[in-house]
């Protein structure tokens, strides 16, 4: 059932059904009230994701060939070349399937809110803002030297998907390095809790080729998003938005790296109408502002001044649009379907440029955006998952500082694709996820078809319980605990354990002597 299937149940069995869209978002929230609390009560198999983590290796002179520029009392580092991978994409992997998080690319850095050490001292990488510069959260204090080869980036934490609720395994596995044909020499990567680390004081700096384990670490919370203000609206042959078209717009703060806040409050914004001669279509002009309409940027960053960090600095901005409303009337057609804003093109096709199919992410020094292409609100762009601006990250313990193979930059040019820098190592990840949020009439629960009864049983609870009916909430309560009880066979997950087969032995090096290949006892 979708959602517009199972509101027509609630409506039914409540035996009250207006045709007032209040009441509709009304019920579509208690649905999606009960479809989280469904899926979040077990670890259900449908809910889980396999995907792959990348891995970062250190920065050195020794690898980038590239030397360091510090001067004392200054923020600001800078690289005596370029070093690509300070670029690198924040993703889950080539194959992700978490296109907010892999998708923004040439703005912001793996290594932003990670370690720059130098001269025996550790600062936080606030901003990256090219591949040969990046600014710190404080100064550095130590010696003038503008050739430094003794620095190190290190990419010390790696956050969790956005969508994640619960990490249920991190592995190192045989794919895709290649292992000569023999088994995997690492697996499981066992989890530890932070105070377990910090009772037997493992050494934070501890680097490997792979890692033992990994450690639960603080999350990062960026700041919510306020409001939007409409500056102003030109006709533009240059532009592709027609006349008189309805958009809602939003925007979040994007930070270090690919951690995307709260939502801002909506704005609604109509085009000009045609005018008698000349192009009709629009560009319009954006700011970000606060609620007490002062315009959210950064200053420009000064060497001599920038002791500390600016209001606002290393806060880039993004936009989202809904699609769940009608352009022509203005109206929204349920619940709102955020959408990222691309960049778009003139022509109207994702290939015109480099960028069109990119998010479109505005630097944390500009207060304004202006949008002009109506294919920068494409129905297909990746959806905002509903989530708070927590940001969990682990610790892998050792650090892992290798890679397996290494792909070069490579510029591009009119018949030569572009290519980024890249030192390859992936972890393969699986976590119970988060649902999307579902707000179009044709959105369906992701979850077997049996479990969507029990979501109408968690609506009508909530709707009994409001009107003061307990005893039929109460009853539609017992209905889902019986329900769960006999969806728990076929559908948990249980806890991981090694089973052990009769003519399997663990050998002293907690493997069975069994060839793997063949499955057959080994002499």
């Amino acid at each position: 059932m979708n959602l517009q299937d199972l509101r027509s149940k609630v409506k039914n069995i409540t035996d009250y059904s207006p045709e007032l869209q209040t009441y509709q978002d009304q019920v579509d929230d208690l649905i999606n009230d009960a479809y989280y609390s469904i899926w979040s009560s077990k670890r259900w198999k449908f809910s889980q994701v396999q995907d792959f983590i990348k891995i970062y290796p250190d920065l050195t002179f020794g690898l980038t060939g590239k030397n360091a520029s510090v001067q004392n009392g200054s923020r600001r580092v800078v690289f005596s070349g370029a070093i690509p991978i300070l670029l690198a994409e924040v993703s889950l992997g080539p194959f992700s399937n978490h296109d907010t998080s892999k998708s923004y690319g040439s703005v912001g850095s793996a290594y932003e809110g990670e370690v720059f050490e130098i001269q025996g001292r550790e600062y936080t990488i606030l901003k990256i803002t090219s591949s040969t510069e990046l600014h710190l959260a404080e100064p550095f204090r130590g010696t003038t030297d503008v050739d430094d080869e003794t620095y190190v980036v290190k990419k010390r934490f790696y956050d969790l998907p956005e969508d994640c609720l619960e990490l249920l395994n991190l592995s190192q596995r045989d794919s895709p390095a290649p292992t000569n044909g023999g088994r995997p020499v690492f697996g499981k990567v066992s989890g530890l809790s932070k105070r377990r680390e910090e009772e037997i004081n493992l050494r934070e700096d501890y680097t490997a080729n792979y890692a033992e384990c990994y450690i639960d670490t603080p999350p990062i919370n960026v700041p919510p998003a306020e409001k939007l203000k409409l500056l102003s609206q030109a006709y533009s042959a240059g532009a592709t938005i027609p006349a008189d078209y309805y958009i809602e717009i939003c925007w979040a703060f994007y930070y270090l790296g690919a951690k995307i806040g709260p939502l801002s409050e909506p704005l609604i914004v109509k085009s000009q109408s045609a005018p008698q001669s000349g192009p009709s279509t629009s560009a319009i002009t954006l700011q970000f502002s606060t609620f007490d309409d002062k315009a959210v940027a950064a200053q420009a960053f000064a060497t001599l001044t920038d002791y500390a960090p600016n209001k606002f600095e290393g806060l880039r901005k993004v936009l989202y649009y809904n699609s769940n409303f009608n352009p022509a009337t203005g109206k929204r057609l349920g619940l709102p379907v955020w959408r990222t804003i691309t960049f778009g093109s003139l022509t109207g096709s994702e290939g015109a440029t480099a960028d069109a199919h990119r998010p479109l992410v505005v630097d944390d020094e500009s207060s304004s955006v202006v949008l002009q292409f109506i294919n920068s609100f494409n129905g297909g762009n990746p959806r905002y998952v509903e989530w708070d601006g927590s940001i969990p990250r682990i610790r892998p313990y050792p650090r892992i500082n290798a890679f397996d193979f290494y792909n070069p930059a490579v510029t591009g040019g009119e018949l030569i694709p572009r290519a980024d820098e890249e030192y390859f190592r992936r972890l393969e990840v699986r976590y119970m996820r988060k649902p999307l949020r579902m707000g179009l009439a044709t959105d369906t629960p992701q979850m077997p078809y049996e479990f969507h009864q029990l979501v109408i049983y968690g609506v009508l609870e909530d709707i009994y319980n409001k009107s003061g009916n307990l005893d039929l909430a109460q009853r539609y309560n017992k209905k889902i605990e019986k329900a769960i009880k006999g969806l728990e066979r076929r559908y948990i997950d249980s806890i991981d354990t090694t089973f052990i087969r009769g003519s399997f032995t663990i050998g002293t090096n907690g493997f069975p002597f069994y060839d793997p290949t063949s499955l057959k006892l080994t002499p």
